[in-house]
């Protein structure tokens, strides 16, 4: 139990009474407001605090004093986007901010001073709105290809070249910045490489960092990517109109394009805890698995599992074997699958999802994890082709898809039903003229 002062001095020395008690240990800190450390303390456990844009300069002294580096991280962030000439370089001196953050601020400056400052070829800077509905993330983000002038002279008749810059990510989607030279143009792209969304809405504009650090030849356009996929500008600019003007638009032998990103995603109130810190640390578990048919042990925290499977909160806080003896026996999943089941569950992130995500479907689905559930589901229909349609179809209703990918899957095959259902079928039916609940019907009929 926590019990906090009623007046903050953050000058103040660090002053903490602990008492430890038989059910409970009680700290006395005298030095934070009470509605601030409410506030922390909603991040402990949510990691979310909505109102960050008003207080993030109270809760970075709070995060810096207990050592909670991401709300520290995100703090930070805050205080960079209320940057200006005065108090460019104090805070962040002041709290040992990362060489990305100084690296940006540097930035800063050096703009303010009438000079261009890129310390890498890829640099980025991002903000995040989280809104009762959805969450807005915007970024800007700078691409920078050296001696691009002097290849271009080289390969002026070169008829197709590609640069691509370093993948960045905003949530957990990854993005690239694609230049494509093709016979006298030059494009500009936005590639979305990896996604667990069904798809992700984008407003961006694409321009070229001119010498004066001007934005030259903006553009502007609204995309949502259901996969991954380039889309953009094939016409950008001519190769001979860049070289034409290359005192202007490629100082330095360099080109620099920039695009700012106006990113919509649907805000899951069901968000995950970033608890990835605590993932097998035995001294802070209360339960043991022992899994598959060698009995791999995982070590885990009720509350964790609780929070994330409702097959797990019911088997902890009802009259279940499993919650007196703190042992759970799972001999029909293979150990290194669950595994990666009980990563996500810690930090909502699989990384090698795209080689797994059949086997974690099935994982997901018997344990009630709607949200990993979702995400297989998705991958399932980014594999989809006219070979395996039909079974990704059975495998959607069996698993309880969503409309917005049934209906998705239904227009795949009305798009492609000569390849998908043979001759026969296209004849005897005018796919075109029906809706998507009629072509599922005759899907169910076909069968």
């Amino acid at each position: 139990m926590f019990t906090t002062s009623s007046k903050c001095s953050s000058n103040k020395k660090m002053k903490m009474k602990m008492k430890t008690t038989t059910n409970e240990v009680i700290i006395v800190d005298d030095d934070i407001d009470s509605y601030v450390f409410e506030k922390f303390l909603n991040y402990l456990y949510t990691g979310e605090c909505d109102s960050l844009y008003i207080w993030y300069q109270e809760l970075l002294v709070i995060a810096d004093k207990y050592l909670v580096q991401s709300l520290k991280t995100m703090c930070l962030n805050w205080y960079y986007m209320k940057i200006n000439g005065e108090n460019a370089l104090k805070i962040f001196q002041d709290f040992g901010a990362d060489g990305e953050l100084i690296g940006k601020t540097c930035e800063f400056i050096a703009k303010n001073v009438g000079s261009v400052f890129i310390t890498s070829t890829t640099t980025m800077a991002t903000t995040k709105t989280v809104m009762d509905n959805s969450i807005i993330n915007k970024c800007k983000v700078l691409f920078k290809i050296d001696n691009f002038a002097d290849q271009l002279q080289t390969d002026l008749q070169t008829k197709s070249t590609e640069f691509d810059c370093n993948i960045f990510t905003i949530e957990s989607d990854k993005w690239q910045i694609i230049v494509h030279c093709l016979n006298d143009n030059i494009g500009l792209y936005l590639r979305l490489v990896q996604t667990y969304e069904s798809s992700v809405s984008v407003q961006y504009d694409m321009y070229i960092v001119d010498s004066d650090n001007q934005l030259y030849g903006k553009r502007s356009i609204n995309h949502t990517f259901d996969k991954a996929i380039s889309y953009g500008f094939a016409l950008f600019i001519k190769k001979q109109q860049l070289m034409d003007n290359k005192d202007v638009l490629l100082p330095d032998n360099a080109l620099t394009v920039g695009i700012d990103m106006t990113v919509h995603k649907k805000n899951d109130c069901n968000r995950y805890l970033i608890v990835n810190d605590l993932f097998g640390i035995r001294e802070l578990s209360d339960c043991r698995l022992v899994v598959g048919n060698y009995r791999k042990e995982f070590f885990v925290s009720k509350l964790v599992l609780s929070a994330r499977s409702e097959v797990f909160r019911k088997m902890f806080t009802t009259d279940c074997l499993e919650r007196t003896t703190n042992e759970v026996v799972i001999d029909d999943i293979e150990s290194y699958i669950f595994e990666k089941f009980l990563h996500y569950l810690y930090t909502g992130e699989c990384e090698t999802l795209c080689f797994w995500y059949r086997e974690l479907l099935v994982v997901a689905d018997k344990y009630l994890v709607g949200s990993l559930k979702t995400i297989c589901l998705n991958w399932y229909y980014m594999d989809i082709n006219s070979q395996n349609a039909i079974e990704t179809l059975k495998l959607f209703e069996d698993f309880g898809a969503d409309d917005e990918l049934m209906a998705k899957t239904y227009d795949f095959i009305a798009k492609n039903v000569g390849s998908v259902f043979g001759k026969l079928l296209a004849k005897d039916y005018d796919i075109k003229s029906e809706s998507v609940s009629e072509i599922g019907y005759k899907i169910d009929k076909f069968y």
